[in-house]
């Protein structure tokens, strides 16, 4: 995959939990809404509704600014979760 050089790209902690997402979301509100942004999801073992919940709201925060949200390399486990939860046709996976 090619990558727009532009685009930041955002490592998610290993675990995106209720513990670990208030730290994450300031990280990704200190990027302008209107910039478009990657989130490695790569080293992500384990997600949780808070972390769900945080990827679906900073999709829409972005989107509603014109910009996007890709989801980068999920591990197995995680994209299993994004497809049980009826989200991989509402967020944009790289795999």
């Amino acid at each position: 995959m090619k990558r727009d050089p532009v685009v930041p790209v955002v490592r998610a902690p290993e675990n995106l939990d209720a513990s670990t997402v208030p730290v994450f979301e300031r990280r990704l509100e200190a990027i302008p809404e209107s910039t478009a942004i990657d989130v490695d999801l790569a080293g992500v073992e384990f997600i949780d509704s808070s972390g769900l919940r945080l990827l679906l709201m900073e999709t829409a925060r972005r989107e509603g600014a014109g910009a996007r949200v890709r989801l980068l390399h999920p591990a197995h486990q995680v994209e299993r979760i994004l497809e049980l939860c009826g989200l991989e046709d509402r967020l944009d996976i790289v795999r």
